[in-house]
């Protein structure tokens, strides 16, 4: 799932929904594959390579305490010269698991919001 804003100044995201072999993933944040999925973004996101420069800022739970799908980590950083602001979300859904980077310039006021549309892809993936 790709995402865009006017003028494609935007987020993109990348959206991984899959089984594991291991069986179904329970629903929800709190979770070990969660947490280690949610782990392996951040991983990824603060190894990248040196061009690319990232640190997590703060963690927080999508879409809010009473209904927690995603636990998620906001990123700041660069990529080259140019500055960034991410979320990197994991949670069980449907017996898959999640896991959902958000990436954008960082600008004032932002292109986009990163945590509505982490919310907007659960109610997609929800279905009506």
């Amino acid at each position: 799932m790709a995402y865009a804003t006017r003028g494609r100044i935007a987020a993109g995201a990348i959206l991984e929904l899959y089984r594991l072999p291991e069986g179904p993933v329970p629903p929800g944040a709190g979770t070990p594959a969660a947490a280690a999925a949610l782990d392996a973004l951040l991983d990824e996101a603060l190894r990248a390579p040196g061009h690319r420069q990232q640190r997590e800022t703060a963690r927080l739970i999508l879409p809010g305490a009473a209904d927690p799908d995603l636990t998620c980590a906001e990123t700041t950083g660069t990529y080259g010269r140019e500055r960034v602001r991410g979320l990197l979300c994991a949670g069980g859904i449907d017996g898959s698991l999640l896991r959902l980077r958000v990436a954008m310039p960082q600008r004032e006021p932002a292109p986009a919001d990163p945590r509505a549309f982490a919310t907007a892809i659960l109610a997609a993936l929800r279905g009506p």
